[in-house]
């Protein structure tokens, strides 16, 4: 299988719901196209405008390296040394994206070719230091947020099925803790029953 290295940014613009399209306009048809090259049983409802491009694209100077490309979709590609033959998408589901951040590696087959892109958004809005996972959020509303007890994620497995919420959840105390908390409630029973025998006691004597 053919092999497509590069690097990926969000545009920061709203997502796209398909719902809210008519289902024969010409975008829902380029969405069911890409369905269609995702290999994915169904057209996701939510859509992400993207740009796929060349990594070290560009001179120090800003132009454009010979050979290069920073607009996939626009401005087409190269696979093994040749011009890529499919047109590459300007959308792509949401669903994919979901709990990526800057810098990760986002992985899919697209027609006969097996694509890696690096999420790479400072390429894009360096001036605005916006990472990929903030853009995301802005764009779509879903909150990437770390490090908290009880978050789900929903994944997208490669093969385009969706597997089931993954709960991260809290830490848990040991198997053997209740075992020790009845073992200390029963030491504190008998003691409170120990100290009223001996108050009992005590005040038989006097």
């Amino acid at each position: 299988m053919k092999k497509l290295n590069g690097h990926l940014y969000l545009y920061p613009v709203p997502q796209t719901d398909i719902n809210a399209l008519i289902e024969y306009d010409s975008e829902c048809k380029t969405y069911r196209y890409i369905t269609g090259l995702l290999g994915l049983a169904s057209v996701p409802e939510k859509w992400v405008k993207v740009c796929a491009f060349d990594a070290d694209c560009h001179n120090e100077s800003g132009s454009l390296k010979s050979g290069k490309s920073d607009d996939w979709c626009h401005n087409g590609y190269s696979v093994d040394g040749f011009p890529g033959i499919l047109p590459f998408p300007e959308y792509l589901p949401t669903d994919v994206f979901i709990g990526k951040r800057e810098n990760d590696i986002l992985s899919f087959q697209y027609g006969d070719m097996e694509v890696s892109l690096t999420l790479k958004q400072f390429a894009y809005d360096s001036y605005g230091n916006r990472s990929f996972e903030d853009v995301f959020e802005v764009v779509t509303g879903i909150h990437f947020k770390r490090d908290v007890p009880g978050l789900i994620f929903e994944l997208t497995q490669p093969e385009g099925k969706t597997s089931k919420p993954i709960e991260l959840k809290k830490n848990k105390l040991p198997s053997y803790a209740p075992i020790i908390f009845a073992a200390l409630g029963a030491v504190g029973v008998a003691l409170i029953v120990a100290l009223g025998i001996g108050g009992a006691v005590s005040q038989k004597r006097e």
